[in-house]
């Protein structure tokens, strides 16, 4: 993707309306990819918490741990 914006800036320029709608189009498909990934990690993270917690074994520190994540 880097490479084929810097060709794009080198051949039309950086105000010409190539560039500008190209810009606009590529932008749909990098929010799609990142939106993407967080529906993926964020899921992840919070079962990876879950489960740490379930691992533990029922102590004075299970409080403290709590404050601290949250």
């Amino acid at each position: 993707g880097i490479v084929f914006g810097f060709i794009i800036h080198l051949i039309y320029g950086t105000t010409s309306n190539i560039t500008v709608k190209s810009i606009d189009w590529f932008a749909i498909v990098g929010t799609g990819y990142v939106k993407l990934l967080q529906m993926v990690v964020m899921p992840l993270v919070f079962i990876s918490i879950v489960g740490a917690f379930t691992k533990l074994k029922l102590t004075k520190n299970i409080g403290k741990i709590s404050i601290l994540v949250i």
